[in-house]
Formats: C-alpha cells, sequence, structure tokens
C-alpha cells in the first residue's frame, strides 16, 4: 500500500475506533470513555488478555504500574459490563435477518495452574476429552450470515463468563436470558442453532412459549409422539424415509428426511402432556467431505456415514418439508463457524490467559475483549480492499491452497500492524477550521 492510502486508512480506522466507542459507551463519563477505547486498541495492539501487556502497549507517559492501578479501578466497575453487554448486543442485532443462524454454544477458560482467583470451578475441559479441570464457563453467542456467493460472516453477539460458585443462576437460566434479549433486540429474527447439550425440554419450551425458530441436534434417548403414539425415538427414526438429496460447497453429499412429531414438554409422564411440535430430521452422509489427501478411488470405497437426528422449527418454511430439510443441512453446517471464532479468539488474543483476581474484572475483561472481536469481525466488508493494500499480511499460500479460509485471522494481522504504527490521540472534531467564525468579530476605527 502506498504512504498516502496507509495515512487514509490509519485515519479510517481511528475514526472507526472512535465512533464504535461512542457508541458502546453512549452513556458513560468521559474517564470511562477513554477507559474502553483504550482497552480496546491495547487488546488489539498487544494481541492479549493480559493487563500488563495492555497497559505496555497504550505507552502513556506514566509508569507502567500506574497505568495498570488505573485499569484496574476501571475493570472494577461492575456497571461498565453491563452497559457494554447491552450495546453489543444492540449493534450486532442489526445484520440479523429471518434466514440468520444465531449459534447457542459453550466454551471453556481452564486454570489448571491457578487456586486464588476468585470464582474457580470445575468445568468441562474442551481441549482434554471434557475432563473436568479448574476454570471457568463460557455462555457465548454468535451470529453467522451466509452470502449468496458462499462468503461467510461471523458476527459475534454475546459471552458471558460463568462461575458456578458464584452466579445465583444456573447457567441455562442465563441462556434462556441471552435468548430473550435477543428476540427483543432483533424483533423476533434469526435461528437459533445448538449442539446435543442443548436438547433440552425446559429449552423447547422457552422456544416454544417466545415463538422462536430452532435447529437444535437431537439425542436418541428420549420417547415422541406421533399421530397420537408415544413412541420410542429409534423406532421413530427407522420410519423416516430418506428420499431427499443434498450436495454441499465442499463435495459432500447427504440423504434426508423428515417427519412431524411431537416433543412432550412434561418433567414425568403423562396421559395428556405439554408438547412443542417439530420436524425430526434425519440424515447421513453417503460421501464424505473431500480431502485433499483422498484420491477418486478412496472417495469411490468410501462408506456411508453414521445417521444424525435434528429437531428443527422454521416457521415461515414449516409447511414445505423439503425446504425445511434444506435449510436445516445447510444451518447446522454452519453452526461449526462459532468453534473456529473461540479458537481465533483462544489463539491471537491468548483468551486463556486471563489473570485476573476478582471475577467482576474478569468478566469485564472478558466483554472488552468482545468488543475488541466486535470491531475486527466489523472489518469483514472491506476485506477485499485490505486484501489489494496488505497483500504481504492477508496471503497464506499454504491455507489458500488447501482452501481453509478462515478470513479473521487475516484481517486481524492488518488491524495489528496498524494499531502498532500509530499512538491514539484526542479526536478534534473540526480541527480548528471553523473556529474563526465562532469568533466575535469588532470593528474599530
Amino acid at each position: 500500500m502506498k504512504l498516502g492510502e496507509l495515512k487514509k486508512f490509519k485515519k479510517f480506522l481511528q475514526g472507526k475506533l472512535y465512533n464504535f466507542t461512542n457508541y458502546l459507551c453512549c452513556h458513560f463519563t468521559k474517564p470511562k470513555k477513554k477507559f474502553v477505547r483504550q482497552m480496546i486498541q491495547g487488546i488489539i495492539k498487544s494481541k492479549s488478555c493480559i493487563l500488563r501487556r495492555i497497559a505496555i502497549s497504550l505507552e502513556e507517559d506514566i509508569t507502567v504500574k500506574k497505568t495498570c492501578e488505573r485499569l484496574r479501578k476501571y475493570l472494577s466497575n461492575e456497571d461498565i459490563y453491563i452497559q457494554l453487554r447491552q450495546r453489543i448486543i444492540k449493534k450486532a442485532s442489526r445484520k440479523i435477518n429471518n434466514d440468520t443462524i444465531i449459534v447457542l454454544d459453550d466454551s471453556d477458560l481452564i486454570k489448571s495452574k491457578s487456586e486464588k482467583m476468585e470464582g474457580l470451578s470445575k468445568v468441562p475441559d474442551g481441549s482434554n476429552d471434557h475432563k473436568r479441570g479448574l476454570g471457568y464457563k463460557l455462555i457465548n453467542v454468535a451470529a453467522v450470515n451466509s452470502n449468496d456467493n458462499n462468503s461467510v460472516e461471523v458476527i459475534p453477539i454475546m459471552s458471558e463468563l460463568y462461575s458456578n460458585d458464584i452466579e445465583i443462576d444456573s447457567s441455562k437460566n442465563i441462556v434462556f436470558d441471552q435468548i430473550n434479549e435477543i428476540q427483543v433486540s432483533t424483533g423476533n429474527k434469526g435461528i437459533f442453532t445448538g449442539d446435543r447439550y442443548y436438547d433440552d425440554k425446559k429449552l423447547f419450551k422457552e422456544f416454544s412459549d417466545n415463538e422462536a425458530d430452532f435447529i437444535i441436534r437431537a439425542n436418541n434417548n428420549r420417547n415422541l409422539i406421533y399421530q397420537d403414539n408415544n413412541m420410542e425415538f429409534i423406532k421413530l427414526a427407522k420410519l423416516v424415509d430418506l428420499n431427499v438429496k443434498y450436495i454441499s460447497e465442499d463435495g459432500s453429499e447427504l440423504e434426508a428426511g423428515a417427519l412431524r412429531v411431537e416433543i412432550p414438554l412434561d418433567p414425568q409422564p403423562r396421559k395428556h402432556p405439554q408438547t412443542v411440535e417439530v420436524w425430526l430430521i434425519v440424515g447421513r452422509y453417503i460421501r464424505k467431505p473431500r480431502k485433499r489427501k483422498r484420491n477418486k478411488k478412496e472417495m469411490e470405497s468410501l462408506e456411508k456415514g453414521g445417521y444424525f437426528y435434528l429437531y428443527v422449527s422454521i416457521r415461515h418454511l414449516n409447511d414445505d418439508r423439503d425446504k425445511v430439510i434444506f435449510k436445516a443441512l445447510q444451518g447446522y453446517k454452519l453452526r461449526w463457524k462459532i468453534e473456529e471464532f473461540h479458537r481465533h479468539a483462544k489463539q491471537d488474543f491468548g483468551w486463556e490467559k486471563m489473570q485476573l483476581m476478582d471475577y467482576t474484572r474478569l468478566k469485564t475483561m472478558n466483554i472488552l475483549l468482545l468488543a475488541a472481536l466486535n470491531l475486527i469481525y466489523s472489518l469483514y466488508s472491506m476485506r477485499f480492499r485490505l486484501y489489494k493494500g496488505f497483500k504481504n499480511i492477508m496471503s497464506d499460500r499454504k491455507r489458500d491452497m488447501e482452501k481453509i479460509v478462515f478470513i479473521y485471522y487475516r484481517i486481524t494481522k492488518v488491524v495489528n500492524y496498524i494499531f502498532n504504527s500509530w499512538k491514539l490521540k484526542c479526536r478534534q472534531k473540526y480541527k480548528g477550521q471553523h473556529a474563526e467564525y465562532l469568533q466575535l468579530r469588532i470593528k474599530f476605527r
């Protein structure tokens, strides 16, 4: 990129940072606004959630110790966490439409070598076969928009750090609150999508009461009601005719079918239970996704995959069986984008390396990281301009050859490079160009 264009882009990015933080901090005092702006800049600049590294990256004219003390003071303010959470949801909701996949997913922050951090409790470690270790649970929500040209945009919506020992509400109640807030902000748009952990009667009742659309991966350990008969899940699944073929962009091919069934919502068996009506979709791979190391002969010899099951309710498609199947298969496949989002946050920003003793500070740091990621992910629409201007940074030949592209890793590199090349200064609204018209002019003879 030429020097003149680089200066213009720096100016644009600084303006975007100011506008973004002004939106998030609309009811904050100036010191709080400055704190949020510096934290977002520091997280991106240092690519870290460690407070000392953030303080060093700010390059203030005071000692790093004094900077850390000031930042720590504001991190303890719970009001900052509450407002940032609300404003991020509201901003992200603007990009959600009826076909947007809203992914519900849990992650974890494992702190196996920590003992004195407040609120540590036993949580399943996803990177270690879900063995339980000391840490915190993360309840995350991200939206995924798939465009006509096969491009996929990820929009971080929410991230809540959760401790079993401190929080009064259960984690599932927090999920219900998240769903309600998103529905209010979006006008009940989007399709909530989750894995088998979300196959829960209380959640289905929540979806039904709020008329929410959903795609949930099903467990096969419950009874369902089909044509007024109570049937075991597997026996009912065997009745499904897999007469729909679905070919994906990666070369994989699936066969699927669906039946209208009812899920009993009562905790105990009853003669006339309360139910919610859904589509039970049964599918399996005929041809698995292509990989570079597989030759044609290997592809033809691959066996069919095992069966998988989905509960689906999409109001504007429920009368069309085939459309529901296609939308469910396409939507559930997009759910995996949130796993890449988790990996990106942990690899590029050291999500698991947060080292704050106070629980409120941890929650505030977590929401500030989400705000920083929100700023980076909002540059998705500029990816071609960034590639043109920063080709050396945006290119990754090995990944491009393997077609493994999660564009946000590269956007992060560019934003980090630009943030490290200028120091954040006070923004002058008019730069003095209109000052002379504000002066009182008196003629003297």
